[in-house]
């Protein structure tokens, strides 16, 4: 399986700040086998998306895993055409930033354009929050951005664990 960079080693960070570039032929032995290796990250518990830059191969293609024990969905050549006025900050976190979450502010509906396998053009509406986020999230890094760019809070995972736990706190003293 391909390796997942990690924004840590000069040489992987600019692999990760490289945009992607328009996949022409989804049925070239690279693009497939790359497709498979995507699909084996997608399906592990706690991943939502992976984007084939973060896998060092420079295409405009990635792949969702939003509702588990379903068929990851593929969007290739994918392009965000429209986002609500409205926004919400909220956590995100990158297997590309491993052990690191932040929060940042996007945008609650997207519509977004993309290509299927056989390069057909599809228009679809977010039909969640977190569907939008995700696919900003992604179409991000096939802009060469990672969300760390986007947030002015960095948190680790014990800091998160720590800032959740204490704003669980909060609410339990509210509710009594």
């Amino acid at each position: 399986m391909t390796k997942i960079l990690v924004n840590e080693t000069s040489e992987e960070i600019a692999l990760l700040n490289r945009p992607g570039k328009k996949v022409k032929n989804p049925q070239a032995t690279e693009i497939i086998f790359l497709i498979q290796d995507m699909e084996k990250i997608c399906i592990q518990n706690g991943v939502a998306g992976i984007a084939a830059t973060q896998l060092g191969k420079p295409y405009r293609l990635f792949m969702t895993n939003l509702v588990k024990g379903e068929i990851p969905e593929l969007y290739i050549n994918p392009k965000i055409m429209n986002s609500s006025e409205k926004t919400i900050s909220d956590v995100e976190g990158c297997l590309s930033v491993p052990g690191k979450h932040g929060m940042v502010e996007r945008a609650t509906q997207v519509l977004m354009r993309y290509q299927d396998r056989n390069l057909n053009v599809r228009f679809v509406n977010s039909s969640s929050i977190f569907e939008a986020r995700c696919w900003q999230h992604e179409c991000d890094h096939l802009d060469g951005i990672l969300y760390v760019s986007h947030s002015d809070e960095i948190y680790d995972n014990a800091d998160m664990e720590a800032k959740f736990n204490l704003a669980k706190q909060k609410e339990v003293d509210f509710n009594v």
